[in-house]
């Protein structure tokens, strides 16, 4: 079980018990492509200060890279039983599984927000 697995599994469990409904992976597909997207943009972001050179990105890029992220990782996500995960996390250590769920909220926040403060400071700069 890898950290984005884990991410996924967590995500999907959280708004499937919020909204009263069977396991969805949707939410979990759109959080973690979310915040993959904020690391990329943000590599993207920090080669292009170091290179002193500002890459043409469109704005509907954001939504192409978001919905490209989704449906890769929905191929990942679609032959994979969310049973299997979720015997595999009920595997961990209880200090395993509280660390990993601390070290996901820490991912999925610090990832947008480093990704939207870089955009900001960067785009002022130029």
């Amino acid at each position: 079980m890898t950290f984005f697995d884990c991410i996924y599994l967590n995500v999907s469990k959280f708004y499937s018990k919020a909204n009263n409904e069977k396991f969805s992976g949707f939410y979990g597909l759109f959080i973690l492509a979310l915040a993959q997207f904020f690391n990329i943009f943000s590599l993207v972001i920090c080669v292009g200060a170091v290179l002193h050179e500002k890459f043409p990105m469109p704005k509907w890029s954001v939504v192409v890279a978001e919905l490209l992220l989704v449906f890769m990782n929905g191929i990942r996500y679609y032959h994979t039983e969310p049973d299997t995960l979720q015997k595999a996390w009920q595997g961990f250590t209880d200090k395993k599984r509280k660390i990993w769920s601390t070290m996901m909220i820490i991912y999925i926040f610090g990832s947008v927000a480093i990704g939207l403060f870089l955009a900001a400071y960067f785009s002022n700069k130029r």
